[in-house]
């Protein structure tokens, strides 16, 4: 290690804001792994295949990781947290360029871990909505997903390159705007995203236990939605000149912003690993409140234990009651059940003795 590199080590101990960083990224990292461990887990409680949002947030959590080595890197080599001028009087300009390289990096992981996460909620959306017409908004909304990503990912790799951000010329300056820009969309799209989710609550069925896990997710989504206003704020307000000190302030609230969407976009899903873990069946979806409400699991085709077809909204007709051991295994057996009416029941009953009779008084 040269001694430039030494001194930037040193400089922790008054490097508040870099000691901050590493802090938030190695519990974010810890929260994020729980979390998507925990959905997994579900998963297989229940007997499900992975879905394409299980691999998305799979993707997610490898791309987290990654960025969590660089954002070490960042402060422990190349003085993250700290002044640029302290940074360049201490190991000169080289390693602001080589600091300004793993800043780009970072920012296009960040980008596509945002994308992944808004792919895999709007992804579960279209697997919850039954009917046509709803599906719609889902499927601009997540064209739209895919247009940002894919423009965010263009703009930082060609456009708005840290090199050029660091500088403050005026032609620099609208290439910050652009920048800032990009985050105002991302925001107004997540915004769009936490509305599209109102109409579950309209056509599901909640127990007590699921009402309090789902007001909880609404209070990450919004609050990802506040978190994500305060950092443009401060990347409008900020110095774009101070680059490493700067970076380190808007890479606190990205981490934060990243992680809880991994927990929005999870938490539905966790209801079986919860309810494992507690010894307690308050997590799994009401089925003695069938008779009296219409419900939607979800899973659509689960609706075909209601006696009801796996398109459009369900009419319950019979309440389905099974013990906890065997739920699981009697949900993937569904396919198997066959429920018949009573007057199914006595009409076959009725035709058997009129066969009968008829066989008697032709004996006779």
């Amino acid at each position: 290690m040269s001694s430039s590199e030494e001194a930037l080590v040193s400089a922790l101990g008054h490097n508040e804001l870099g000691v901050a960083d590493i802090a938030v990224q190695t519990i974010s990292l810890v929260i994020a792994s729980l979390v998507v461990y925990l959905r997994l887990w579900s998963r297989h409680l229940r007997l499900d295949p992975l879905t394409y949002g299980d691999w998305f947030s799979l993707v997610a959590l490898a791309l987290i990781s990654g960025r969590y080595g660089l954002e070490i890197v960042l402060v422990l080599h190349c003085g993250a947290g700290l002044h640029t001028a302290e940074v360049i009087r201490t190991d000169g300009s080289a390693n602001m360029n080589q600091f300004i390289q793993l800043a780009y990096t970072s920012d296009l992981l960040r980008v596509t871990v945002a994308g992944l996460i808004q792919v895999a909620i709007l992804q579960h959306y279209l697997h919850v909505y039954p009917r046509t017409f709803m599906r719609w908004p889902i499927f601009i909304l997540l064209g739209l997903s895919l247009s940002l990503w894919m423009t965010s990912l263009v703009a930082t790799a060609v456009i708005c390159v840290p090199s050029n951000l660091v500088q403050l010329s005026s032609s620099h300056k609208e290439l910050y705007m652009l920048h800032i820009g990009a985050s105002v969309t991302e925001l107004i799209l997540n915004g769009l995203i936490l509305l599209a989710s109102l109409p579950i609550l309209k056509i599901t069925l909640f127990t007590a236990a699921r009402k309090i896990a789902t007001a909880c997710i609404y209070m990450l989504a919004s609050s990802i939605l506040i978190i994500s206003g305060i950092r443009i704020r401060m990347e409008i307000q900020g110095n774009s000149g101070d680059f490493t000190f700067e970076y380190a302030r808007t890479s606190l609230l990205s981490t934060a912003i990243l992680v809880l969407g991994i927990i929005t976009s999870s938490l539905p899903f966790m209801s079986p690993a919860a309810g494992r873990i507690f010894q307690t069946s308050l997590f799994s979806p009401s089925v003695e409140g069938v008779t009296m409400s219409p419900v939607l699991l979800d899973d659509r085709e689960n609706t075909i234990l209601l006696g009801v077809p796996a398109v459009g909204r369900p009419t319950p007709m019979v309440t389905v009651t099974m013990p906890p051991i065997v739920k699981c295994v009697s949900e993937r057996a569904r396919e198997h059940i066959t429920i018949t009416s009573d007057w199914e029941i006595h009409s076959t009953r009725n035709s058997t003795r009129i066969e009968r009779f008829s066989m008697r008084r032709g004996g006779l």
